[in-house]
């Protein structure tokens, strides 16, 4: 019998990790900051123009990672989630020129990138994930609608001692 450890589960961790407060704490910093050195030079004008584009920009990222993150979410609260276990194989390593790690287990192909706004699990070699080549796993996972899959919990076999 194999004894999984749990690296990753999206039920249990904080809604983006601590990337996206971050950016949030930020935005705000930079919409505070706008309109108290436009004040200083008295241009009013320029400050509120500065402060809805930003305030736009950071709106438009947030609304579509909010958006993705619900619909994970509410799938692997409802349980449309699969299930993926075996060995690693075909696994391509990201670097600091393709951000984007690939492999495949039980027949399934995966694949995700270390971006700020990714909602499933996305920790590449290059930044200590734990993934590598003819590691046992199992991936439960979510084929999102905006075709791309979401990994939602991933273990690994405990190394024997």
């Amino acid at each position: 019998m194999n004894s999984y450890i749990t690296i990753f589960d999206f039920a249990t961790r904080l809604p983006f990790g601590w990337h996206i407060w971050v950016m949030i704490a930020t935005t705000v910093a930079i919409a505070v900051a706008i309109p108290l050195r436009f004040r200083q030079t008295g241009r009013w004008r320029g400050a509120v123009v500065a402060l809805i584009g930003a305030l736009a920009l950071g709106g438009a990222f947030l609304a579509n990672s909010l958006f993705q993150y619900f619909e994970v979410a509410r799938a692997v609260s409802d349980g449309r989630v699969q299930t993926a276990e075996g060995a690693v194989t075909n696994f391509s390593r990201a670097d600091r020129h393709h951000a984007v790690e690939a492999f495949e287990i039980g027949g399934q192909q995966f694949s995700y990138h270390y971006g700020l706004l990714n909602p499933g699990y996305g920790s590449p070699q290059l930044l200590g994930g734990a993934l590598r080549e003819g590691l046992r796993a199992r991936v439960t996972f979510y084929d999102a609608s905006w075709h791309e899959r979401i990994i939602t919990k991933l273990e690994i076999v405990r190394d024997r001692l």
